[in-house]
Formats: structure tokens, sequence, C-alpha cells
């Protein structure tokens, strides 16, 4: 498996002149699969990743400790084996107090369309809307319908305060960065959470 070469900002964006004037990126480029609690994630041109029509607040979403690999083959016991092995060998998330906060942001994940990656996360507050796309899509000016390509996390209910698992299988290698898009039940408060995915064997 190569590296996806698909890093947040081409080599192309040399300013932020750049950045606004480039395409967006699709998640599917990276990603295989996605889901949060359970909820599958649905594609779609988003009209609101971009500008929250207002002032963002800061993230309501923080990494917390673990996080591990599982085998998509769970009938497959050498594959059970080695997701176990992996995750034994390579710690997820770090979300120890005494370490800086922008280095929480930093995710190790294993790629390769056998495995789930799950990555744990918390929400202190209620949420009626989650979006996963490239952090990047967030500061061009969208495609020419100034839409930008998610994956949707819609409940049809609202996420509850709480600890959530992010569940993510990815097509190849590399390092990226990602933004998670909140909307607050209620308020309408929308943030953007970021990680920085290392996507490793």
């Amino acid at each position: 498996m190569k590296n996806c070469g698909c890093s947040s900002s081409s080599n192309s964006v040399l300013s932020w002149y750049d950045l606004q004037d480039a395409a967006p990126k699709n998640p599917f480029d990276i990603i295989a699969y996605a889901d949060f609690g359970g909820t599958i994630g649905q594609f779609e041109y988003s009209v609101d990743f971009l500008n929250p029509g207002g002032t963002w607040v800061a993230t309501p979403v923080t990494v917390e400790a673990g996080g591990d690999c599982k085998a998509w083959e769970s009938d497959n016991q050498q594959k059970v084996g080695d997701a176990t092995m992996w995750s034994q060998q390579h710690q997820v998330t770090n979300a120890a107090t005494d370490l800086a906060i922008p280095l929480r942001k930093m995710i190790f994940l294993r790629g390769g369309t056998a495995w789930q990656m799950r990555i744990p996360l918390n929400l202190a507050v209620g949420i009626e809307s989650l979006q996963l796309s490239f952090l990047d899509n967030a500061g061009t000016r969208g495609d020419s319908q100034a839409t930008v390509p998610v994956l949707r996390f819609d409940p049809g209910v609202n996420y509850v305060p709480g600890s959530y698992v992010l569940t993510v299988t990815l097509k190849s290698f590399g390092t990226l960065s990602m933004g998670l898009k909140t909307i607050a039940s209620g308020t309408g408060d929308q943030a953007m959470m970021e990680m920085d995915w290392i996507i490793v064997p």
C-alpha cells in the first residue's frame, strides 16, 4: 500500500490565496468507512462546513485515552490476534493532562481496509450534527456550488454529552489534518475539532 498523497494541502498551495482557490478534497480519498457512535457517516456536499454564519466557538469535542484496532474479519482468529497485538504495541491517543494541549490532537492509526480504528472522543455539550472532512477544506471557497464533500453523522436524535467512539477504516498511509465540525443542540453553536492523523502500517 502506498502513501495516500492526500496531505491536507497540496504542494501547489503556497499561501492563503492558493488555499482559498484550491478545490476541496473528498474524504473518501483516504476513508473507506466511518461511523460515530454507531451512526454511519453519509456522504454529502455540505453547505455549512465552510462558514458557520457567525462566530466559531471553541470545540466541545476532546480526545479521551484509549483507542484500539479491530479486525473486520471477526471470525478470522489470525486477523483478530493481529489487531490485538497491534493495539498492545501502539498507543492511539494521549489525553494526559500533563501533555501540552496542542499535542493531544495527534492520533496514531493503522492503515488498511482490513482494520477498524476506534478513536475515543468526548462531547461536552449536546450535538445535533457532526461533519468529518479534511481540515483544509474549511479554508477553501468550496466547489463551484460553494460546498465541501464531507461525511455527516446525523443520528436523527441529538448526541447527548458523554463518551463516543469514532470508528474509521483507512485506505492508505500518510499524515494529514482532519476536521470534525459540530453543531450544538439548541444554541446552534458551530465549532471545529482538529485531529492530526498519523496513519501507519
